[in-house]
């Protein structure tokens, strides 16, 4: 489920009115625009289709456009999702494997293309406002195509800034993340985003 959950995340720039979905729109194609890098500390929660609670991580992110991506799973079980040159590698420390895909044969619309904004937003997706809770303002993003990984991503934001975040995949299964201490344009170390494999790990290329 964790890979799955791959770049559901946007910062939208404070001061926009969603008044309307055409706004809301407008937002996110301005965040494709101004945002060079993104990074975060998160709290994810799953559920199944029978919206049971399946598990509950924390970590850390990272994101610099166009394509350097590292995402740090620390609790319960270490794990490290890092991409970059059109490569995802998938590291799961505890069972010591490493996993490389190609972004190429990552499936469809998957959240990691919707993340870099290198799709299409008009042609691709429909975004809508949805509600307004408790001073959270959300809004609903629906891909238009059916070969998509996913059915709708929801965005929760205060004050213009990304608070949480829910996803539901094309099988029932919803997640959550929460999202603190969100900086934006920061410097990152390239570094990130290189994995070191150590010796001994069993590495598959797909």
């Amino acid at each position: 489920m964790h890979k799955l959950v791959l770049g559901l995340f946007l910062g939208l720039l404070p001061g926009v009115v969603f008044a309307s979905d055409e706004n809301a729109s407008k937002a996110l194609s301005l965040f494709f625009k101004s945002t060079e890098s993104l990074s975060a500390s998160f709290v994810q929660t799953n559920w199944d289709e029978q919206e049971r609670v399946t598990d509950q991580s924390e970590g850390e992110f990272v994101l610099v456009k166009p394509d350097g991506f590292f995402w740090h799973y620390k609790s319960p079980f270490v794990q490290k999702i890092v991409a970059a040159n059109h490569k995802v590698w998938f590291y799961d420390v505890d069972l010591e494997q490493v996993t490389i895909k190609s972004t190429d044969k990552l499936m469809g619309f998957s959240p990691l293309l919707f993340l870099t904004g290198t799709l299409d937003l008009e042609r691709d997706f429909v975004v809508e406002m949805d509600s307004v809770t408790d001073a959270v303002v959300w809004l609903r993003v629906t891909p238009k195509g059916a070969s998509s990984s996913f059915e709708y991503i929801r965005m929760g934001l205060v004050n213009g800034q990304l608070g949480s975040m829910e996803f539901e995949d094309n099988f029932g299964r919803k997640t959550q993340l929460q999202f603190s201490d969100m900086k934006v344009n920061v410097t990152v170390d390239p570094a990130l985003f290189v994995l070191s494999i150590p010796d001994g790990v069993d590495v598959f290329e797909e």
